[in-house]
């Protein structure tokens, strides 16, 4: 017993003096993408932007051999970085965000939680809410009440951005709506 416990303790030193092995090896090459970040000219950035750019377009455009759901997810993954890196954001913009919008809806138009993130990206940090919308429409054509669940939500973000963004209360009230129709299809 005491043979299996001192084993134990052996893997587990090891497994920590691994894992810090791997931190320490990662810790300079993240120190010389922060200090690049920070020194990084407007052109660089508008080229890096210009490269993510074309990679969207080669996504969009590339068969997916039936692995949609897993591009749009890594897409949506690398939206996730793009929006979250404030400062970068603060030289550049966020013009790329109905580019990953429509890339991730094209490939998995039931991608929920890409509706919502995306939508507000779209409409108020890039300024497009019109596009936002039309994006919007036609990812709402592969919806249905039922599927996928809670799906009326889309209905909600598109009354939403039309009345807040696009001041038009009609197609706003129809999307509430819509919104209120399919989410009467749910007990809660």
């Amino acid at each position: 017993m005491f043979a299996l416990s001192r084993q134990g303790v052996t893997a587990s030193f090891t497994a920590c003096l691994c894992l810090l092995g791997v931190g320490w090896l990662q810790l300079s090459k993240m120190q010389n993408l922060l200090s690049r970040k920070q020194t990084a000219s407007r052109e660089t950035l508008q080229r890096e932007i210009n490269s993510e750019k074309l990679r969207l377009t080669f996504f969009k455009k590339m068969p997916s051999f039936g692995y949609n759901n897993i591009i749009a997810n890594l897409i949506y993954l690398n939206f996730v970085q793009y929006f979250g890196d404030d400062e970068v954001r603060a030289k550049t913009d966020y013009s790329l965000s109905p580019v990953y919008f429509e890339v991730i809806l094209e490939h998995d138009p039931r991608f929920l939680p890409a509706y919502m993130s995306l939508s507000i990206s779209t409409s108020i940090y890039a300024g497009m809410p019109e596009l936002s919308i039309k994006i919007i429409d036609k990812g709402l054509k592969s919806l249905s009440p039922g599927v996928p669940k809670k799906s009326y939500y889309v209905w909600r973000y598109k009354g939403t951005d039309e009345l807040l963004f696009l001041g038009k209360p009609l197609m706003a009230q129809y999307s509430f709506e819509m919104a209120a129709n399919w989410a009467s299809k749910y007990s809660d």
